[in-house]
């Protein structure tokens, strides 16, 4: 009798845990991606719990994060599930994001109030058009919105937010390969997008008559603290033209020695250090056919190939009043050439070259502009102030970074209150920017003493 005691026992703990289990799986379920659209280029997830409790706040403030992230505004955004995960898309040129609800009519009276707009019944979901070409369909358990769009482009879009809102999960953007990649990161905001959701200016034209960009594949992640926020980025290929390029630009890279922050300008507004193998970068720069002709016609003027080959070790780009190059080379051999650089070809370009007797310093006239040049020990130092070319600055920048720089194959750091930053994120301290290497990157913001990150906003 004991034994089938036991056995019962054990049969329903199983089915307990299979219950609990269940109903664990379906909560987390991402239910409202099953209507993101089948041909998305770009999706983001936003999970507003786990973005609360990093930042240190209990999951049930998650619409406090909310409202004052993307809302500017006291009040709580009425209807919507902060406990499920919202997304945001791109698909056919439009961009759209799907939420959603605990409560759709409180949802609606919100966005009436708010948008000054009134909805519409038809094919059973509400309608409104908001801000005039963004079109928003409600449903009982989401909302979703695509835009913008006017004229005929909203009866097209209603028929797709329509049908989205009607398909399974097996005919959403949930099965591609887009979504998996979004689905393998955990951070609270995560993105996942090809190259083809880029506006086309940000596009480099003559670089893609060489490499499929479209083959190009980038994840992000952030996750806001209270005195920074970090994001993430990742980047892929499935064209082996381009990772053979980004292989090479890789094979070019090397760790930060970090000699060149001790020499930058005081306090520089950016300043930007990177690890570099003159050789390698050579050889990446030459296998892209329009950069080979390019140095090409700069050899003609001067030996740049045996200037980039002499780079091993840090290079640095710093603005204060004036901007400041650093350079350390393993050798200085190139500068014995620099006064048969001037010949009818520079002059006629109006270039003109000048070195030292010793050739510790020097000058290059460009039209109405000079640049200087100086060198100390193994490094090359460049700036259009002389002073700056000749001086041995030692004035350590302020760049606030929790990791040994030497595992970053490049790093920048931007003073906001010295920046374009300081206009739009009064608040914040600096923005610091890192590579390990050419695919993986990472980015903070990291806002001012006594004050957090939602203050800044």
């Amino acid at each position: 009798m004991r034994r089938y005691i036991i056995i019962a026992s054990v049969v329903a703990l199983l089915m307990l845990s299979g219950i609990v289990a269940y109903l664990m799986l379906k909560r987390s379920s991402d239910g409202v991606a099953s209507s993101l659209p089948k041909d998305i280029t770009m999706v983001a997830r936003v999970d507003f719990q786990s973005l609360a409790v990093h930042y240190g706040l209990s999951g049930d403030h998650a619409s406090s994060i909310m409202h004052k992230l993307l809302w500017y505004s006291d009040d709580d955004i009425d209807g919507i599930d902060y406990l499920s995960n919202s997304y945001a898309f791109a698909s056919q040129g439009y961009f759209g994001a799907v939420v959603p609800l605990k409560d759709s009519k409180r949802f609606k009276q919100f966005v009436e109030q708010a948008r000054s707009c009134r909805f519409e019944q038809q094919r059973g979901l509400s309608w409104a058009v908001v801000d005039f070409n963004v079109l928003l369909a409600v449903s009982d358990d989401r909302a979703m919105m695509m835009g913008p769009a006017v004229g005929s482009e909203l009866d097209e879009l209603r028929n797709t937010i329509a049908a989205c809102l009607k398909q399974s999960e097996e005919e959403s953007g949930m099965h591609s390969e887009l979504f998996g990649m979004l689905a393998a990161r955990n951070e609270p905001i995560t993105l996942a997008t090809t190259y083809d959701a880029l506006p086309a200016q940000l596009q480099p034209e003559r670089l893609g008559q060489y490499v499929n960009f479209s083959s190009l594949y980038a994840t992000a992640g952030l996750t806001a603290m209270k005195d920074r926020a970090s994001l993430s980025i990742e980047f892929s290929s499935t064209d082996d033209k381009m990772n053979r390029m980004l292989d090479k630009f890789d094979e070019a890279l090397q760790p930060i020695n970090g000699n060149l922050l001790q020499t930058a300008p005081s306090n520089p507004a950016l300043h930007v250090e990177m690890g570099l193998n003159g050789e390698h970068f050579l050889n990446a720069l030459r296998s892209i056919p329009h950069m080979r002709t390019k140095l090409l016609f700069a050899n003609a003027l001067l030996d740049l190939d045996m200037i980039i080959k002499s780079i091993d070790g840090d290079v640095a780009f710093s603005i204060s009043d004036k901007w400041v190059v650093q350079t350390e080379m393993h050798s200085m051999k190139f500068l014995d050439n620099v006064s048969g650089w001037n010949d009818d070809i520079t002059r006629t370009a109006g270039i003109r070259f000048d070195i030292s007797a010793d050739k510790s310093h020097g000058s290059v006239l460009y039209k109405d502009d000079r640049f200087y040049y100086g060198v100390r020990g193994n490094r090359l130092v460049c700036s259009p102030n002389e002073q700056l070319s000749h001086a041995d600055a030692h004035n350590d920048v302020k760049y606030d970074f929790n990791t040994d720089l030497s595992q970053y194959s490049l790093f920048a750091t931007v003073e906001a209150y010295n920046s374009f930053i300081d206009e739009y994120l009064p608040k914040a301290e600096r923005v610091n920017i890192a590579a390990k290497d050419i695919r993986h990157w990472s980015i903070d913001l990291i806002v001012r003493d006594g004050a957090t990150l939602l203050d800044i906003f």
